[in-house]
């Protein structure tokens, strides 16, 4: 394994032109507006800008008429996200939250840290700047706490997201066109979870909580896992999936 130095220049630092003098860097930025609508709505906007670069790379390069695996430190990386959020919120601790993020996530794939670590990926690929793994882009969430009556209380959690993008890979487990691109996603991930517990007086210091939670009402088929390899006849097929499932709980509060 060889070393190779991709200089580069960035604000507020400063470095000699040598072999190997290269460390990661990144730099982010934000800005957010927050303003209450009424008595019971709040509502806040927030963008956020980061840009990483220097970061190592492992790649297979000619050197002296050999095939070598160098470590250099051309890695760069993108993060934008807009959020925008609403809080509603009355008596009782009653309250409401909705959350949409639009951000998208742009990198190098063959960092230092996915080729060698607990579980290094293999073989060693051709590096692509493409979406990252976790590219997500839309997000929306809303949850909160309804008051029931009676001592009891309902907590559901929504959740809508965009699926994460995966790659092709042919026989040999090398990438098939430009892998995690746009068009290579896993299906919408939707999913309606929700709690409804009840508050019961045993003694003056003690108060038994039963509560009953259904996770994935809907029953909507968020896949795990894909086939991906052209060698398999099932290529482009999703599995994996937590069904529609409930738990019972007890508590006691003191």
């Amino acid at each position: 394994m060889m070393e190779i130095d991709r200089n580069g220049s960035f604000p507020f630092i400063k470095r000699s032109q040598a072999r190997g003098n290269f460390a990661p860097y990144s730099t982010t930025w934000s800005v957010e507006m927050e303003r209450r609508l009424g008595r019971f709505v709040n509502v806040r906007a927030n963008y956020q800008h980061t840009t990483s670069g220097g970061g190592i790379l492992l790649t297979e390069q000619q050197h002296e008429g050999r095939n070598v695996h160098a470590l250099g430190a051309g890695g760069r990386s993108t993060y934008r996200q807009f959020e925008a959020t609403a809080r509603l919120s009355w008596e009782r601790g009653q309250q409401l939250l909705f959350s949409y993020v639009r951000s998208k996530a742009l990198g190098d794939l063959n960092t230092f840290t996915a080729y060698l670590g607990d579980f290094p990926t293999a073989p060693l690929r051709p590096n692509h700047y493409t979406n990252t793994r976790g590219d997500i882009p839309h997000r929306f969430i809303a949850w909160g706490i309804v008051d029931l009556g009676w001592n009891a209380r309902l907590a559901p959690i929504f959740e809508y997201r965009s699926g994460q993008p995966y790659a092709i890979l042919e026989a040999r487990r090398h990438y098939v066109g430009i892998p995690y691109n746009d068009k290579t996603r896993f299906r919408n991930y939707i999913s309606l979870d929700e709690r409804m517990s009840k508050d019961i007086k045993l003694l003056a210091k003690y108060t038994a909580r039963l509560s009953v939670s259904v996770l994935n009402v809907f029953n909507h088929f968020n896949p795990l896992d894909v086939h991906a390899n052209t060698a398999d006849p099932l290529l482009g097929i999703f599995f994996g999936h937590f069904k529609r499932r409930y738990r019972a709980d007890f508590e006691i509060l003191f």
